[in-house]
């Protein structure tokens, strides 16, 4: 019976070390991203940053390629699980316009990180060669706009939006976040890094009041 227990823990752990190894790929491949763009990163670059050999990294992804997409959806995962968390705990009920108020604060908490994502989403999603991974990219972002879109409608219906299709403030609400984002980013908002988390807690709560009623 010990013997059949260690053999276990040594598969959890040798499965744990394979999780962090892939996490670790991945994040690598973010800051090089973010620092030196898509076309200067290579996989023995990543592999450096890692700290890991260049054949490790093939025994996580077949290419760079496939770390791109991993970044991708992990990236909307996240958003998507956090927003269901967020609902099932049912605080949306002391808050109405808690579910677009954390959609806003999820974008905004790494701005570099998500113009990376929307920046490979789109090169992504225009290779042929990758129909397949585009089909789920999708999935996941539609997974999303679902969410804010179904909140949207309820706010509508209670009387607390204005009553315009829901549509509108959904293309409202990306291209506001995608603007400040853009700013951050390009450094054209300069902010003292102190006052950073009270800059974008404010931005939440201006994006997520646009279109309110006087009923709230």
């Amino acid at each position: 019976m010990k013997k059949i227990d260690n053999s276990i823990d040594k598969l959890r752990e040798k499965k744990k070390r394979f999780i962090a190894r892939e996490i670790a790929i991945r994040d690598s491949a973010i800051s090089l991203l973010k620092e030196k763009g898509l076309e200067s990163v290579t996989i023995s670059l990543i592999a450096d940053h890692a700290c890991i050999g260049k054949g490790t990294i093939y025994k996580h992804f077949l290419s760079k390629t496939e770390i791109l997409v991993r970044i991708v959806a992990d990236y909307q995962k996240n958003i998507c699980d956090s927003i269901q968390i967020y609902i099932n705990k049912e605080v949306d009920k002391k808050n109405p316009f808690g579910v677009v108020r954390k959609y806003f604060s999820l974008r905004l908490f790494d701005p570099s990180l998500d113009r990376l994502v929307r920046n490979l989403i789109m090169i992504l999603e225009n290779n042929v060669k990758l129909e397949e991974t585009s089909t789920e990219i999708r999935a996941l972002k539609e997974g999303l706009d679902a969410y804010i879109i179904s909140s949207i409608k309820s706010l509508i219906k209670a009387g607390r939006l204005k009553d315009f299709p829901a549509t509108y403030y959904h293309f409202a609400y990306i291209s506001f976040v995608d603007i400040i984002i853009d700013r951050c980013v390009d450094g054209k908002f300069q902010l003292d890094a102190s006052k950073e988390i009270e800059f974008l807690e404010f931005i939440s709560n201006i994006g997520s009041s646009m279109g309110r009623t006087l009923k709230q």
